[in-house]
């Protein structure tokens, strides 16, 4: 069967928001087509037992794999140890109500994230996930639930898929089709976020699936019956972006699969109909950048149907697309599994996986992973087949050879100085980063971009605190660390920060110039370099970080200088890698952070330093404010610090000004000739005239509460709240605030927020700035909730007394209430705004205890604090006295008697009875 691929260019001026009409037919072409040698995939080995549901992959670093399914009414695993080893089965999770839609994602790190629906016989569903270790077996995986994932039985969420970042971040995505979709992230070590709800522009959309970039800018995609396109939302820096249809005019688009590039690109196919109302479906392909969508469309001519889970995508460390499909061309009916590879409008004609062996079995919904194992590049495969009966997953994989990922090495960016399409002006990182850039301390990619969101390594910290700070370089004695030698990267900053003091190494002699920064390192080296007198406090601020631990007077120093602070839940997580962004923030802001008692340190005012003298300082002299040369930056693929808030007592700015005054008339440097220790002309000062910063509120998240919802914590991103407690209210009401940062602040609405929208809220800062915003929402109450309980106790064993529930939303069909999570009342009556119930009589003593209603038409409510199981009181045993009885007893004789006359005798007895 011949395949060919054909080019549709799309102009872009094409793509359209949610409002825009449909974009015009593409251009047919004709792509460059290689005729390259296929890949050698050795026989697939089966996997999985029979009956297997559909298989997605993920390969771990070892070569081992993981293959998901659903059989038997659990959600399965097939996995083996080594490459190309032998399977075994184990259970992940199981349910009696239902449960599916599993698939499996890798991380750089080794490990293997698996998602998948839980459902609940009410109807309601939560989203379950797994985490595996490479190189275990079956007894590695651990499962939990997805906090606040789950839904309520009139519209459980169902539709899962999963990312995992270059940097080991994971975001998970649940969604119900025609109703809207959700996703919450959480890092290697971190906790889930609140779940973050799409837009609604994509509310009327099915089959919704997820795309993250290696910075974290996340596309999320569903296909619209209504239009025919594949509509894509960006959300990137705690904004969405405009709704887009990505694909081509001409028949519908279904069901997008994402991949990620090691570049900042993600890739996405999809199938769409040939035409209105054909039966058959192409499998369509397409490239997104930092810089926007490329024009180009790949169309792979498969005449048979594609639709369903037959086809996916996965990107290799070289860039390179793998991705394989389903066709029922050859034999009508009969599904068989292709694969191919390529990028940009070049790819490898479509091959059999199973080069032919399976005849004409088929051979559908294929999976595909890439990844490096030992150097080489490995391309694992998938598929699902009845060739031996009953339908079970197959496995194959490619060796691509040794490898090594493409050299994406950050540039002197071209654009606009301090400008990056990724740090637009009023982001959280924009002052900060426009300072580094302007002292020469960082600066972005040659795509324009500044990825804040990158992790950070030692050798980089180095090099821009020593530029930052404004260090005269200094590699006397070097060098000191065996892996970073004369004439290497990070020689000249390393040596320089090491000398200063700033930095240390490892016993074996290294100082492993590309291993991530945490943030306790980043604290000390911060620290050192500004010469801060070191703060000892009795009592830690943080729990992880306790009185004499490793970072801990540097911490407590760094945070007494408002450069750091921590987490909502009280912890710093000193071992947490930093990001570029998070790394740009708290050396900035050390650089305008004064203490007296510090030692002097080079902090260069903002506008050009005046001192150009030609010979170096001596040791006693404050280090020159020099304008060090634009160098690359330095970076790695990571999450941002979505969670971490950071205070800043004065953000940088260009609404700071500095004036150079001298103190008296220097000699200009371009006159000076003596090579002797020349007299330091630095003398001048900084006077800083500082302009009150607009707050900036940027985002929500989540972006909507129901009205009485006082539990759900809300993170309101922005710029310039200001580092002391301000006021928030939302329509009119105060806001509880939990935490308040320069960026973030965590709040909780009041109990009497009225519910409006939009919604108005109002930041107040504590010197008296205040900014709005209508990105907030509390939508009036969906879901049952409780006023109050009569009586709000009732003893244990008391099933006569009558409980009275008010509250809203119970509705109007009989639902339980359940409390302790097991025990189920008897109700009695049941209204939309009341409950009438009796405690079962073997309801423990619990004051108070968790009520659980179940509404049939409103979903779920757990309320803990209002009712309460008293113990039944103790019997009281009263003891009866011993009695004294005196019975008289008459015995009589009869018979003959040998003495006459007759004797009657009368015996007298006491006796003490044994009981009361």
């Amino acid at each position: 069967m011949k395949r060919t691929l054909i080019l549709l260019a799309l102009a872009a001026c094409c793509l359209v928001s949610a409002a825009a009409a449909h974009p015009a037919s593409p251009n047919l072409g004709s792509p460059a087509l290689q005729t390259a040698p296929n890949v050698t995939l050795p026989a697939p080995k089966k996997a999985s037992d029979d009956n297997a549901g559909t298989g997605r992959i993920a390969a771990s670093s070892d070569g081992s794999v993981n293959i998901l399914g659903f059989l038997g009414g659990a959600i399965t695993s097939a996995q083996n140890n080594t490459l190309y080893g032998d399977f075994s089965t184990v259970s992940l999770d199981s349910g009696t109500a239902g449960l599916g839609n599993a698939l499996a994602r890798h991380s750089p790190n080794g490990k293997i994230w698996a998602e998948w629906f839980f459902g609940f016989s009410d109807g309601s569903a939560e989203i379950h996930y797994g985490l595996k270790n490479p190189g275990t077996g079956g007894s590695a995986w651990t499962t939990q639930t997805i906090p606040n994932s789950d839904t309520g039985a009139g519209g459980a969420y169902k539709v899962t898929d999963m990312q995992v970042t270059a940097a080991g971040r994971v975001y998970a995505l649940w969604g119900r089709n025609g109703v809207g979709a959700r996703f919450a992230f959480k890092d290697d070590s971190g906790n889930w976020s609140a779940p973050l709800d799409v837009p609604g522009g994509l509310a009327g959309t099915s089959d919704f699936n997820i795309g993250v970039s290696t910075g974290n800018v996340v596309a999320v995609s569903g296909f619209d019956r209504a239009s025919g396109g594949l509509l894509v939302q960006m959300y990137s820096n705690g904004s969405w972006g405009a709704l887009t249809n990505i694909a081509p005019a001409g028949g519908q688009a279904y069901r997008g699969r994402w991949a990620a590039d090691s570049s900042g690109g993600l890739r996405v196919i999809w199938t769409q109909l040939d035409t209105p109302g054909s039966t058959t479906n192409d499998v369509y392909y397409r490239e997104w950048t930092p810089a926007g969508w490329n024009p180009n469309v790949i169309r792979i001519r498969t005449p048979g149907n594609t639709a369903g889970n037959g086809y996916q995508i996965s990107v290799d460390p070289t860039g390179k697309a793998h991705i394989v499909f389903s066709d029922d061309s050859a034999v009508p009916n009969i599904q068989q599994s292709y694969y191919l590879s390529g990028q940009g409008t070049t790819f490898t004609v479509p091959q059999r996986i199973d080069s032919g062996s399976f005849g004409q079995a088929n051979m559908r919904n294929p999976d595909v992973d890439a990844n490096l194992v030992n150097g080489h590049n490995i391309i694992h495969m998938s598929f699902n087949s009845n060739v031996g009966g009953p339908f079970a997953n197959y496995y194959t994989f490619a060796d691509l050879g040794t490898t090594s990922p493409p050299t994406v090495g950050p540039t002197p960016t071209p654009c606009q100085a301090g400008r990056f399409s990724d740090v637009p002006p009023g982001s959280t990182f924009y002052s900060y980063v426009t300072d580094l850039v302007s002292k020469g301390a960082i600066s972005g990619y040659n795509d324009c971009t500044f990825r804040p969101s990158n992790t950070i390594t030692r050798g980089q910290v180095a090099k821009v605190l020593v530029l930052a700070f404004g260090l005269p370089i200094n590699t006397a004695g070097g060098p000191h660390f065996n892996d970073v030698p004369v004439g290497s990267t990070f020689y000249t900053f390393v040596e320089t920060a090491f000398n200063r003091g700033i930095i240390s190494g490892y016993s074996d002699g290294t100082f492993r110039p590309n291993a991530l920064v945490t943030r306790g390192q980043i604290a000390k080296m911060v620290t050192l370099g500004r010469g801060w007198a070191l703060q000892n406090p009795a009592r830690a601020t943080f729990s992880d970080v306790p009185v004499g631990s490793t970072f801990y007077t540097f911490v407590e120093t760094a945070f007494a200088k408002a450069v750091i602070s921590g987490y909502s839940d009280g912890t710093f997580k000193p071992s947490n890698s930093a990001t570029r962004g998070q790394g740009s923030k708290i050396i900035d802001l050390a650089i305008y952070a004064t203490d007296a008692t510090a030692t002097p340190t080079a902090v260069p005012p903002t506008l050009t330093p005046i001192n150009t003298a030609t010979a170096p300082p001596t040791a006693t002299t404050p280090p020159t404010a020099t304008t060090a040369p634009t160098l690359p930056p330095t970076d790695t693929p990571v999450p941002p610090s979505a969670t971490p808030i950071e205070t800043a007592t004065v953000p940088p700015s260009a609404t700071v000004l500095a004036t150079a005054t001298s103190t008296d008339t220097p000699t200009p440097a371009s006159t000076a000739t003596s090579t002797d220790t020349p007299t330091p002309v630095n003398t001048a000062t900084a006077t800083a005239t500082i302009t009150p910063i607009p707050p900036v509120i940027l985002s929500f998240v989540p972006n909507t509460v129901e009205r009485y919802d006082t539990e759900t914590l809300v993170e309101m991103d922005g710029t310039a709240f200001g580092p002391i407690t301000g006021t928030l209210t939302v329509n009119g009401v105060a806001a509880r605030i939990q935490t308040w940062g320069d960026t973030v602040v965590r709040f909780y609405i009041g109990f009497t927020t009225p519910p409006q929208n939009p919604t108005t809220t109002v930041l107040t800062t504590s010197d008296g700035r205040t900014t709005s915003s209508a990105l907030f929402q509390v939508r009036p109450r969906q879901h049952p909730y409780v006023f109050s309980y009569m009586p709000a106790q009732v003893m244990q064993g008391d099933t006569a007394t009558a409980v009275t529930m008010s509250g809203v939303q119970f509705g109007i069909i009989t639902g339980t209430v359940v409390l302790g999570g097991v025990y189920t009342t008897t109700v009695q009556s049941w209204t939309d705004t009341g409950i009438i119930f009796h405690i079962a009589p073997n309801t423990p003593a619990f004051s108070p205890i968790y009520v659980h209603i179940n509404s049939v038409l409103n979903g779920q409510y757990k309320e803990f604090g209002g009712f309460g199981v008293l113990p039944a009181p103790t019997p009281t045993v009263t003891a009866t006295p011993s009695v004294t009885a005196t019975p008289t007893i008459t015995v009589t004789a009869t018979g003959t008697p040998l003495v006459s006359p007759t004797v009657t005798a009368t015996v007298t007895a006491t006796v003490t009875p044994g009981g009361p």
